[in-house]
């Protein structure tokens, strides 16, 4: 281990801030300038800047520099959550992670970015913010070349690449690179949508995809393109329409060959090569690549028909059942041929007359 520097103030400074009441830290870490109120506290945060991991987890293996930190891992493990919130009951496995809660009960955002403008309740939400505009990034992926502020979120990418996945689904088998991913995954057995939005009642398995929703009903779309002024509800959808503008399709298919701006439309397409259909309905058992499909096809079990015609009443199970049949109301014919210019209402008809020009090619 590295040699600690202590750094002691003088007696008559210290006597004249014990007499103001303020707490003193008379020991200060020469890596980083962190103070501390005993030697003790130090020489355990000393290790966060060697790479040892003494701590290991009897569970999976993983190892700490602390042993608080090894603490508060094993409470993954066991599920127990002793911090609770007073005010809406939910529980954390850190008081620091309940603390960091608390300030979403407060309307006051009172940490401003100074480059965005955007509003804080604490300030570590707000430098974890200003990062994001930062150029300097120090962890840069060899593979894909996406570059990262962290190296905790460095690691967990580069798991996507070499493979591992070190936390596997106890009921299916599906492993994944990271934690919160098989706690999301989880849900899809149980069924539970924890995160339920208060204005129409829908829920979520996920609490960032819960914030994204509440934007529907905001309308506020906080993530905006520098290029061409379109605005975006997402960081990601925001990140692809700026490739878009340059062009670019980083996410390549080394089956066929085919582009892709986003990382999980790649990761979908690649279903459609392995055959694999995870996504099963409870009653018939038929399996779909996506969770829209799923959705879609279990209004046929329960015939509900949510989408109905202002025109005529009729109501539909499907959106996408909806649109071809309000054309035509309309008369628009959207789906035109290629070959011949012919236009139809829908999509099926469309590909159902393309059948007679490929019925040519091969005559």
């Amino acid at each position: 281990m590295d040699m600690i520097t202590i750094k002691k103030e003088d007696n008559s400074e210290l006597a004249e801030e014990s007499e103001e009441g303020s707490s003193c830290k008379l020991h200060i870490c020469d890596k980083c300038g962190k103070e501390f109120s005993s030697l003790c506290k130090l020489k355990s945060h000393a290790v966060t800047h060697t790479q040892e991991k003494p701590y290991v987890c009897t569970d999976c293996g993983k190892q700490f520099c602390q042993a608080t930190s090894l603490k508060v891992h094993s409470l993954t493990h066991t599920g127990e959550k002793l911090h609770i919130c007073d005010t809406c009951g939910k529980s954390f496995t850190t008081r620091g992670n309940l603390k960091m809660h608390l300030f979403t009960h407060t309307k006051d955002k009172s940490h401003v970015c100074s480059k965005c403008g955007k509003a804080f309740s604490h300030p570590m939400s707000l430098k974890a913010h200003v990062q994001s505009h930062s150029e300097h990034k120090s962890y840069i992926c060899k593979v894909c070349g996406e570059d990262f502020i962290t190296n905790d979120s460095f690691k967990v990418h580069m798991q996507k690449h070499n493979g591992q996945k070190p936390y596997e689904c106890t009921l299916c088998g599906k492993g994944f690179s990271h934690a919160l991913s098989l706690k999301s995954h989880a849900f899809t057995h149980s069924g539970e949508k924890p995160h339920v939005c208060k204005i129409c009642g829908r829920g979520f398995v996920t609490r960032g995809n819960l914030k994204t929703h509440s934007l529907t009903h905001t309308g506020e779309k906080p993530f905006l393109c520098s290029l061409c002024g379109k605005e975006f509800r997402h960081s990601l959808s925001l990140k692809a329409h700026l490739l878009a503008h340059a062009g670019e399709k980083p996410y390549v298919c080394e089956v066929c060959g085919r582009e892709f701006l986003i990382h999980g439309h790649l990761k979908t397409h690649m279903l459609t090569h392995t055959g694999e259909k995870p996504y099963l309905c409870s009653v018939c058992g038929k399996g779909f690549i996506k969770n829209g499909d799923l959705k879609r096809h279990s209004s046929v079990h329960t015939r509900d028909k949510p989408y109905m015609c202002s025109v005529c009443g009729k109501g539909f199970g499907q959106k996408s059942q909806l649109e071809p049949h309000m054309l035509k109301h309309t008369g628009q014919k959207a789906h035109v041929c290629e070959v011949c210019g012919k236009s139809y209402t829908g999509s099926q008809a469309l590909r159902r007359h393309s059948l007679i020009h490929t019925q040519e090619q091969h005559s």
